[in-house]
């Protein structure tokens, strides 16, 4: 199973630990430079289901994805605004 199809299983089911390791796996498939844009959406997602689980640790992750993708773009001033979310 490819990383977009796991995504897309795990965002057809209700199961927010499989959508979790989704999200993970399409992050590190699209580590290069041409998936920063992706890289960001998927930040997105993670942190909303942090923020809906309460859950600190996959909130962290979310954020420290999000400071990968400013670093990506040169964006130092957004580095340290979600450096401030750590």
């Amino acid at each position: 199973m490819t990383s977009e199809a796991a995504l897309a299983a795990a965002a057809s089911s209700s199961d927010r630990t499989a959508m979790i390791a989704a999200l993970h796996a399409r992050q590190v498939v699209c580590s290069g430079p041409e998936g920063v844009d992706e890289r960001d959406r998927l930040a997105a997602q993670l942190l909303q289901i942090g923020m809906q689980l309460d859950s600190p640790a996959t909130k962290l992750l979310a954020y420290s994805w999000r400071v990968d993708v400013c670093f990506a773009r040169g964006d130092l001033a957004g580095v340290a605004a979600e450096l401030e979310n750590l």
